[in-house]
Formats: structure tokens, sequence, C-alpha cells
């Protein structure tokens, strides 16, 4: 059986700017990580985080600070946000190289989006495609089912976005995440049990394990 995790750090990410949730948050652009920080800018990679699992949605700046923050209260919520989304920008702005993140937050009629004006490669909407072509697969295809399956799973690399695990906002898009984990798995585990592959069920069940102990 091939393995389940890829040795490539960047698993399935052929485009300039990676963006990684699953597991371990982090945004590398060519051969630079880009989210790396201290405390002190915790709170803008919190934004970020919120307008990238919500991509395509507008927010105005008091809902998004009150879903990320609901025990602030802000006298001005959109003097706040502006301070925290101008960093987030500059941060998101790459020296030499015209690609830059930061065209994709925006700004109109009073609310605040993300949407997709330069390309990037998303870690879970790579997963969820995966997922789903193997799941249309799996009874008529059952082989090529099998790889896509394997490439989805690798890329689940932890729960979704963990260092923002007390964040009540991220709970459902991190238990439908989960989920979708937990049915590729069992889908890959019926495939091999077909084709009476039980060493393979062996190794699967061990990484999925490995990933999610209960």
């Amino acid at each position: 059986m091939a393995a389940i995790m890829p040795q490539n750090e960047l698993p399935g990410c052929a485009n300039e700017i990676c963006i990684f949730t699953l597991g371990k948050f982090y945004i590398r652009q060519n051969d630079s990580i880009i989210s790396a920080g201290s405390s002190r800018s915790k709170r803008m990679w919190e934004i970020f985080k919120y307008l990238i699992t919500h991509q395509g949605k507008s927010f105005f700046p008091e809902n998004i600070l009150e879903s990320i923050w609901p025990d602030n209260d802000y006298a001005d919520p959109s003097l706040v946000l502006r301070a925290q989304i101008y960093r987030l920008r500059q941060v998101l702005k790459v020296e030499a190289t015209d690609l830059s993140l930061a065209s994709n937050v925006v700004f109109s009629q009073g609310c605040y989006s993300w949407e997709e004006k330069v390309s990037y490669w998303l870690d879970v909407d790579e997963f969820e495609s995966l997922s789903a072509q193997a799941e249309k697969l799996k009874t008529e295809e059952p082989e090529e089912a099998e790889a896509v399956y394997r490439r989805a799973i690798a890329l689940y690399r932890g729960e979704y976005l963990p260092e923002s695990s007390f964040s009540e906002w991220i709970e459902p898009m991190r238990s439908y995440y989960h989920d979708i984990f937990l049915n590729s798995v069992f889908s890959l585990a019926d495939i091999y049990k077909k084709k009476r592959a039980y060493s393979d069920i062996i190794k699967l069940c061990e990484h999925a394990a490995s990933i999610d102990y209960f």
C-alpha cells in the first residue's frame, strides 16, 4: 500500500500561495512562511481565519468582532477592525512579487469579505473536493476511488485551525471537516475489506488513530 502521508511537505499544493488550516495554520508563498508571528499578531490572524472560513460572505465590523470575541464590548468596532485589517494587509504583501493575498481582503459597502482576487491553494478546499470525488467513484471505480481517498486523507493532519481551539465560531466547520475525514477513512476501509486487503486496513486505522484517537 502507498503511504497515507506523503513525504512532500506540501501535499497537493502546486500554487505559489498555499494556505494550510488542518492540523496547523500557516501560509506559504514560494519559499517564505508569511503567517509566522508573535502573540501581538494573534488578533490579526484570528480575523484572517474568520474571513477565509466564511469566504465569499460579507460581514459588518461589529458582527466579526462579536463572533470572534463575544465577551468584548467595543465603542467603535469599525475603527478597531480597520486597524487590524490594515496590519493584516501589510503582512500579506510579500516583497518582490505582484501576487498579494492582501487583494483578497475586500471592503465594500461597510462590510469586509474574503474574495479570490489573487489565486491561492487552500487545503480544506482540496480536501473537500477530493473526498467528494472519491465518494462518486467508490461504487463504479473503486480502484480510482482508493487513490483519491488516500490523497484526501493525507491532507487531514488534524483538526481545523487547532490554534483557535477555544473559538466557538469555528466549531461547526471543525466538526464538518472531521466528519468528512471519518467518512473517507470508513469508505476506504470498506474498499480494502472488499479486496481482502486486511493489512492495508490495519495501516489505515493506525494512521487514523494517530490523527484522532477516538
